[in-house]
């Protein structure tokens, strides 16, 4: 399944004073230009994913932004810290870190980050398996950003609400999902958003035996990611491609695919692509015995 984060559309804008801290005395002043700097720190390190020297400078950040009664900063802090959380497998400290940002977010009804929170409260759930939660949550997401009209919010909330649905089984609500956010992302010119859920409704259309819809996608969504310079992505679609022509008996296509995917895979030390190719590759001799057998009784 191709993913998004949830961080590639912007979080809501909550840098900055709020109603309590703009009557600030001088000593307060200080602390909110101190926690300012430590926030800055923090989210250049968050950008490059470089989460273990990004949550400490967030929480002396949102130390000082708490002294200061700056909710606003308070809530943003809380959001980030939350995913960092749930993206190094914290689930329990996650939750606690949205729900706090959430309540925040509702008392100022901001519904930017009360969406952004939603969206990330269901991904906790999502990764603690706990699903109907998850989806709850990301329906709920969904109805926010759709209020709002934030075309690349939404879109972004409709792929994640399409993995859940295909994960349960309602493959054709989940390409739904999937056609709106694509057409939302093409509308706002995220390229990136565009790949990931072609490659999902690629995936969709493997999984449900569509295999020429499905290297149609696959193709697409290889060019797609070239255009990015994706070279996991690439070979991820190569391999997939791969998958399909063993399937439909397509021997020689497989095997000009996999010998396209195996290096790159061995070249990004992508353990899992390398085990998959591998046993692909089995697979395909295998298929090539049976068929050079199959020859040999014919004469």
């Amino acid at each position: 399944m191709y993913e998004m984060n949830g961080d590639e559309f912007s979080s809501p804008s909550l840098i900055g004073p709020d109603a309590a801290s703009l009557w600030a005395g001088p000593e307060a002043m200080e602390k909110s230009r101190m926690a300012g700097d430590l926030l800055a720190k923090a989210e250049q390190s968050y950008s490059i994913r470089d989460f273990q020297t990004a949550k400490p400078l967030y929480e002396q950040s949102l130390a000082l932004y708490r002294d200061v009664q700056n909710s606003r900063s308070v809530a943003h802090i809380l959001l980030r810290l939350g995913k960092i959380a749930y993206k190094v497998g914290a689930i329990d400290p996650g939750r606690r870190y949205l729900n706090e940002s959430l309540t925040i977010f509702r008392r100022a009804n901001d519904n930017s980050g009360i969406a952004s929170v939603l969206d990330s409260l269901a991904r906790v759930e999502y990764r603690a398996q706990e699903y109907h939660k998850a989806r709850k949550l990301n329906q709920e997401s969904v109805a926010v950003y759709r209020a709002m009209e934030s075309r690349s919010g939404l879109a972004y909330a409709l792929n994640f609400l399409g993995k859940t649905l295909f994960r349960d089984g309602e493959s054709d609500q989940a390409e739904e999902c999937w056609i709106e956010s694509y057409a939302l992302l093409g509308e706002v010119g995220d390229r990136q958003g565009m790949t990931i859920v072609q490659g999902n409704l690629a995936l969709a259309a493997y999984k449900q035996q569509r295999y020429n819809e499905a290297r149609e996608r696959y193709r697409k969504h290889t060019r797609m990611a070239k255009a990015l310079d994706d070279h996991s992505g690439v070979a991820w679609s190569q391999f997939n491609l791969a998958k399909i022509a063993l399937v439909i008996g397509n021997l020689e296509e497989c095997r000009g695919y996999l010998s396209q995917c195996e290096p790159t895979f061995i070249t990004l030390s992508d353990r899992s692509g390398i085990e998959v190719s591998a046993d692909l590759r089995r697979q395909l001799q295998y298929a090539e015995e049976r068929l050079q057998f199959s020859l040999s009784a014919v004469e």
